[in-house]
């Protein structure tokens, strides 16, 4: 897994808005292979991939000065891949957030 984030202060157009609430467990089903989930023990925010996917998932966070946090996890093979090491409310996505591999 490789993550990159940079902080982004451009007028941003987002197609998606996703609000997780508190409770652990999937949240958002992104396709068949893919979903957003709530962790157990942390509360942290984590994408789950299973198919043997290769590819990327770019999403947004608003931090508390209004600057857009822009952040990208690359996914190789099956797994959890933790987004966000703290609970958060919202994330923000673009139209090509998720990009997968054609093989």
């Amino acid at each position: 897994m490789v993550e990159k984030s940079e902080s982004i202060n451009a007028k941003l157009q987002f197609s998606h808005i996703l609000t997780f609430n508190d409770e652990a467990g999937i949240q958002y089903i992104l396709n068949s292979n893919i979903w957003l989930k709530i962790l157990n023990d942390s509360k942290d925010l984590a994408l789950v991939i299973t198919g043997n996917l290769v590819g990327d998932f770019t999403f947004f966070i608003e931090k508390s000065n209004g600057v857009f946090e822009n952040k990208c996890i690359t996914f190789s093979k099956n797994g959890i891949y933790r987004l966000t090491h703290a609970p958060v409310k919202q994330i923000y996505l673009t139209t090509n957030a998720l990009k997968i591999d054609k093989n």
